[in-house]
């Protein structure tokens, strides 16, 4: 199953977050865990996928992320770095407010 073209959500800790984007995240707290959504650009095999990043989201939330990227890129998400991931079969953009929570 290709995944190129398709949106996906993927969770991952501080750590998996520090070796997907470098050392700008060095201050992301120990324990903290994060949501990341994108567009799959490429795969490589048994390595990852490249995913331009649209949206990045913390638990415990509030913790600021900025993206900058001009002209758009991707980054390579390692299949050792996702925690979980989900994807929409087709191409159009996900959900804003996308997520598993516990219901009292």
């Amino acid at each position: 199953m290709s995944l190129v073209g398709r949106w996906v959500g993927f969770w991952t800790d501080s750590d998996g977050m520090r070796r997907i984007f470098g050392p700008g995240l060095t201050r992301a707290p120990e324990g903290a865990l994060w949501s990341v959504i994108g567009r799959v650009a490429e795969e490589t095999p048994s390595v990852g996928i490249w995913v331009v990043v649209t949206d990045i989201k913390s638990q415990p939330l509030g913790l600021p992320v900025t993206m900058r990227s001009t002209p758009e890129a991707a980054n390579l998400i390692r299949w050792n770095v996702i925690d979980g991931m989900v994807f929409w079969k087709d191409t159009d953009s996900p959900p804003r407010d996308t997520g598993f929570r516990l219901e009292a």
